[in-house]
């Protein structure tokens, strides 16, 4: 599977993740970063992301709902 620049895509997930009030899906994030359902799917359900939400102060959760993959983030902001 090709990443990409794997944390910009993660950064860009979790950025607009945590401008919404509420539980994003992976196609949500998918359709609105730019990036391929399969690669955000990996991404949640892998739970890659921690390492790069740590880094840039998010805090993040994960869900799952039969198939679909529910992402939920705040931003700590900078200290």
């Amino acid at each position: 599977m090709n990443f990409g620049n794997f944390e910009n895509n993660v950064l860009s997930v979790l950025a607009f993740a945590s401008t919404r009030a509420t539980w994003v899906s992976a196609s949500s994030c998918a359709e609105r970063c730019n990036l391929s359902y399969s690669l955000v799917w990996f991404y949640l359900n892998e739970d890659a992301i921690g390492q790069v939400a740590d880094y840039y102060r998010y805090d993040y959760r994960i869900r799952r709902r039969s198939r679909t993959l529910f992402v939920s983030a705040v931003s700590r902001g900078y200290a």
